[in-house]
């Protein structure tokens, strides 16, 4: 929505350690060094940081609108965290409550033909004006294919583990024999446990929750794809057939965590059966992967449920995610994409 304003650069934001990171921030300095070099050649002009309104239906209407607030203790020249990067400085820092589409932000930017590059930070306070939607969303989430050795990687593993044998052609092509003999879990810890607690189930409801999946499905294999630290991984062995992808520390200096990751997404991908986590990208990664190869909506929209108090029982029971269905492409893709 934002690609009728030409700015001169795309900057990527100087990360630091998140949550999704399992690798010692050592191994990862000379990755955001590089990701940095040239970020940190110009100074930002501009950067705008947002946030929700506080009451999103006042009046008892949701409307989509932008307000300039104030910064709080940020200040708004040159005193921006910047990600636990001092020597990365911002001329003005602006702070705007938004709610609407993308759309919103475009006055915001045209009025300023002279600024160069602009970082608009907590980006997904903003909502998708046609995300997964259409058959241009599609082609291009399809044409977008995990590095071969990534995918070999995976399919290594799908072997040796499970007896599967995907084959070894190029792309996202249909999956052999409704895909591999097991089921893949998604299961988000670290920040959603505090973030979304409520969906994020104790490590005894997972188990009860797979293991009826198991004797229901009669699947034995159950693949776990999580960022949970390892103490709560070897607690859910009590799950039957719990195997999961270990990197070597060779396989974390070639992969790093983010090829490791995909391992994980490409592996659950071709379950016969997965279940995510609530509303985590990683889950809805997945599922898009899924979709264009031609999985059912019953063996790909599922997530797990969080517990309720005081039951001890089954939990399978809760609100499960909202179906997305895939644009078929009937028309060529543009030259000019």
């Amino acid at each position: 929505s934002l690609s009728s304003i030409h700015l001169h650069h795309h900057l990527l934001p100087s990360l630091q350690h998140l949550h999704h990171f399992i690798t010692p921030p050592s191994h990862l300095h000379h990755l955001l060094h590089h990701l940095l070099h040239h970020l940190l050649l110009h100074h930002l002009p501009q950067l705008i940081h947002t946030r929700p309104f506080e009451d999103p239906f006042e009046g008892g209407h949701w409307v989509e609108k932008t307000q300039e607030v104030g910064c709080g203790n940020h200040g708004n020249e040159m005193g921006w965290d910047t990600w636990g990067h001092p020597e990365v400085r911002v001329r003005r820092v602006r702070c705007m409550a938004v709610q609407g589409r993308t759309d919103v932000m475009k006055l915001h930017l045209l009025n300023r033909p002279n600024v160069r590059s602009v970082l608009i930070t907590m980006f997904q306070n903003l909502l998708h004006t046609d995300y997964g939607s259409g058959a241009l969303y599609w082609a291009a989430r399809g044409s977008m294919v995990y590095a071969q050795h990534l995918r070999d990687a995976g399919n290594h593993f799908m072997m040796t583990s499970f007896g599967y044998d995907r084959g070894q052609g190029v792309g996202r092509e249909a999956p052999t024999s409704g895909g591999g003999p097991f089921i893949a879990v998604h299961l988000r810890r670290r920040d959603y446990l505090v973030a979304h607690g409520d969906v994020v189930p104790s490590l005894q409801g997972v188990a009860r929750q797979v293991n009826r999946m198991r004797s229901f499905l009669n699947i034995s294999h159950v693949f776990l794809a999580t960022d949970a630290p390892r103490s709560e991984k070897e607690l859910l062995q009590i799950i039957d057939g719990l195997v999961w992808f270990e990197p070597t520390l060779d396989d974390l200096q070639l992969y790093m965590d983010g090829g490791v990751a995909i391992i994980d997404q490409w592996i659950a991908a071709h379950s016969r059966h997965f279940v995510g986590t609530g509303d985590s990208t990683f889950s809805f990664r997945i599922r898009e992967d899924r979709q264009l190869m031609g999985f059912s909506r019953e063996s790909t929209f599922n997530s797990l449920c969080g517990d309720k108090p005081g039951e001890e029982g089954d939990i399978i029971n809760c609100e499960q995610p909202t179906y997305w269905p895939m644009v078929e492409v009937t028309t060529p893709p543009r030259e000019d994409l």
